[in-house]
């Protein structure tokens, strides 16, 4: 079954408060709580663009793909793209321990990124 998982790419986005910022961009309160909760049914293809659009992302990264009978999905299946992986690492906790000069120079690295992008 294809779920939806905006949680992740909203963690990602270090996003706070998932419900206000969906709602300040655009989404009414009652969308905002079904696209969040897991007992989503559906989303249409209107609210999926606006999705992706606030939040810079493709469609890939907020749909999620587990196999209908729960076993492991066959990585030769062109869903399994949208299987979500098992361990996430959390940057910011990975940065406590580097040391200065690393973190210098990731920042600098981002920086640049960033400056590519605009």
């Amino acid at each position: 079954m294809i779920t939806i998982n905006v949680s992740a790419v909203l963690n990602e986005r270090e996003v706070k408060n998932h419900a206000s910022y969906l709602h300040q961009n655009g989404f009414t309160w009652h969308t905002a709580s079904r696209m969040l909760s897991k007992n989503t049914k559906g989303i249409t293809f209107k609210n999926l663009e606006r999705l992706c659009t606030v939040l810079h992302c493709t469609p890939n990264d907020v749909l999620v793909w587990n196999a209908d009978n729960g076993a492991k999905p066959d990585s030769s299946q062109p869903l399994h793209q949208l299987v979500s992986p098992e361990l996430k690492a959390y940057v910011t906790h990975g940065f406590k321990n580097l040391p200065i000069e690393k973190l210098r120079e990731i920042r600098k690295i981002i920086e640049q990124e960033v400056k590519n992008n605009m």
